[in-house]
């Protein structure tokens, strides 16, 4: 969520009539717009409060909540996507809140058949703790609504803090605030949980899940470049694009892309062959899909390119691999 925040608030400032480059003048936004998720809590801080005194918008954190739907969330977006009910999506959204929004810690709470989600932040300036709470909420209720669509639905957003000049637009966004409140908190009934998601998927559940883990346990080890040419790739389905097209999702260049890959000591096509190795993989172990059908899946041609590549890649057919890898039912 961070790399994608500060890509909105980007596009806000300019929308705005302020310079980019010079409201952060002291830093090349470009390497930030790249590394944000690897800077220090702190610096990402100071970005967003550097956004909030030039901006001088209370309601900023609503406003660019109201861009980050789920096709601007990457892996995290698609793995929503993917769950059978708003109460997986909250879930899902706790369990990777650390690594999407570090500088907040969210918790559920199911008590007289409400669920309140609360967000707390320590040593945080008042105006980017209400930035922070205001942008991660509108997050949750814009997604809520675009997971679940007409279905009606009762949402408090309760906030630690007495009537402000943002209450326009928080008021425009959420259908009951509730001011002074002891904690933040996002309060609906319990029964919202089982509202089943428009879009559920459980096959591409298991996927985006597994690559989520993956990706909050490694990207930082391994390299941001490449995991988010995986996060495009695994979101891309089976229209993979190509390298100049990779390039330009990600705003850079063709040639910036091959060198930062080449810097991790990868090609393109190394990380599209582990993208697709690994969907084949839980394709072959979690369906009975024909391996036609997969190969068609994952972008081939036809059956007998999809096994001559899983056979390089693995030294197997994929009918062994499955065969082997499949647990036999008693």
């Amino acid at each position: 969520m961070m790399a994608h925040a500060f890509e909105q608030l980007v596009a806000v400032l300019s929308a705005e009539g302020l310079s980019p480059t010079e409201v952060f003048c002291d830093y090349d936004l470009q390497a930030v717009m790249r590394d944000i998720e690897q800077y220090p809590t702190e610096t990402q801080n100071q970005l967003f409060m550097i956004a909030l005194r030039a901006t001088q918008q209370p309601a900023l954190g609503v406003r660019l909540g109201r861009e980050l739907n789920v096709c601007t969330q990457g892996m995290f977006g698609y793995a929503l996507l993917s769950a059978s009910t708003l109460g997986e999506t909250l879930d899902l959204f706790i369990r990777y809140a650390t690594t999407l929004l570090p500088t907040l810690r969210f918790t559920k709470v199911i008590e007289n058949d409400q669920v309140w989600i609360y967000a707390d932040a320590r040593g945080l300036p008042t105006a980017l703790d209400a930035f922070f709470k205001h942008l991660v909420f509108t997050t949750i209720i814009v997604t809520r609504r675009f997971l679940i669509g007409d279905v009606p639905t009762v949402e408090t957003f309760a906030i630690n803090h007495p009537p402000s000049e943002d209450d326009d637009a928080l008021a425009a966004t959420f259908q009951n605030i509730e001011c002074n409140a002891e904690r933040t908190a996002l309060i609906f009934p319990r029964i919202g949980l089982e509202i089943p998601v428009q879009t559920a998927d459980p096959i591409a559940k298991q996927i985006f899940k597994r690559e989520c883990d993956r990706v909050m346990h490694q990207s930082r080890a391994k390299g941001i470049t490449s995991a988010r040419v995986q996060d495009e790739l695994l979101a891309a389905g089976s229209a993979y694009p190509k390298l100049a097209h990779m390039a330009a999702r990600l705003s850079m260049s063709e040639s910036t892309l091959r060198r930062r890959l080449l810097d991790e000591g990868l090609r393109y096509q190394d990380v599209l062959d582990e993208v697709r190795l690994k969907v084949a993989t839980e394709y072959l172990i979690r369906t009975t899909l024909p391996v036609a059908d997969i190969a068609e899946l994952l972008g081939f041609c036809d059956a007998a390119s999809f096994r001559k590549s899983f056979n390089r890649w693995t030294g197997r057919t994929p009918n062994s691999f499955r065969t082997t890898e499949v647990p036999t039912a008693h």
